[in-house]
């Protein structure tokens, strides 16, 4: 009974890692969609409430691909 406890506990963390993943690759594509649309990560910042630092990072990940 133990073991079932820890296996769903750990299928639980699971998930929220994989929906907090999800939701971070969703915001990154939303910022190089804006980025590629010519908006500056300030106006980003100002309009989504992202962190400047997270829109420069994101912008900087384009480039190495």
């Amino acid at each position: 009974m133990k073991e079932l406890v820890i296996v769903q506990e750990a299928r639980l963390e699971g998930r929220e890692e994989g929906r907090e993943e999800g939701r971070a690759e969703g915001i990154a594509e939303s910022i190089i969609a804006m980025i590629s649309r010519g908006k500056t990560p300030e106006e980003i910042a100002d309009f989504c409430g992202y962190p400047l630092k997270m829109i420069l990072e994101v912008k900087a990940g384009m480039k190495k691909v």
